[in-house]
């Protein structure tokens, strides 16, 4: 049980001599704190944008080949993240989903209404 009024340090947990506002016993668990704090955000994005990334070549392909349509079930065995996208609107009772330049609905396990807008085809090099 830790001492009441005594602090320990947050990267260690050895108690901290010293003055009582201190949060790290040493510069190293300071800097190891800080490198582990900034490394995780580093991650979640890079996990992120791995996502997203796979998302849009998947929906990409589909578009190429013609396919305005899919089950769900069968585009997440080929790694896509259904809660996955750059951005989502309501329409009545349906979300219409974004994935960077590429909009899609999904409903019952369908994914439906794949498309780009014209207005953004006319745009692409």
């Amino acid at each position: 049980m830790k001492d009441p009024g005594r602090t320990y340090c947050l990267q260690c947990g050895k108690k901290i001599a010293g003055r009582t506002d201190k949060v790290f016993c040493s510069d190293r668990c300071r800097s190891l704190y800080n490198y582990h704090k900034s490394r995780n955000r580093v991650l979640v994005r890079a996990r992120i944008m791995n996502a997203l990334e796979k998302n849009y070549s998947l929906l990409d392909a589909l578009i190429r080949l013609g396919v305005h349509e899919a089950e769900v079930g069968e585009l997440e065995l080929m790694g896509f993240k259904t809660g996955c996208a750059t951005h989502f609107t309501e329409r009545g009772k349906l979300r219409e989903y974004w994935c960077f330049d590429i909009r899609y609905d999904i409903s019952g396990g369908r994914l439906f209404n794949l498309r780009r807008p014209l207005e953004l085809i006319k745009d692409m090099p």
